[in-house]
């Protein structure tokens, strides 16, 4: 299904992000940041108008992301934030394409 992929198909940059909270001495949290999880090249697909629909995707704009994989790639989590061109996705699923591979992310973002 990947094969075939080259150096050329990895043209957009991406950024996963994870919200991590600070605790105080009592054990409450005060604030909230973000940590990078990885930064990579990415090939970049728009989820069609049909397969939204199919598949129920409630975002405005639904992609796949294909990454090179690593295993900064394999920590991903659904509940982590997917940064591309300024807009922040949310994961919908992540999948392992091949052994070790590729790393497949659909997400979703909605307009602003």
């Amino acid at each position: 299904m990947m094969a075939g992929l080259g150096a050329g198909d990895f043209d957009r940059k991406i950024k996963v992000v994870r919200s991590v909270d600070q605790i105080d001495d009592c054990g409450k949290p005060i604030s909230t940041d973000e940590q990078t999880v990885f930064e990579a090249w990415a090939k970049y697909v728009p989820i069609s108008d049909g397969e939204k629909l199919t598949h129920k995707h409630q975002a405005d704009l639904s992609a796949r992301f294909t990454i090179r994989w690593s295993n900064a790639g394999a920590a991903a989590v659904a509940s982590d934030r997917l940064i591309f061109e300024g807009r922040r996705f949310g994961i919908f699923g992540i999948k392992e394409i091949g052994r070790r591979q590729y790393l497949e992310i659909t997400a979703g973002a909605h307009e602003t």
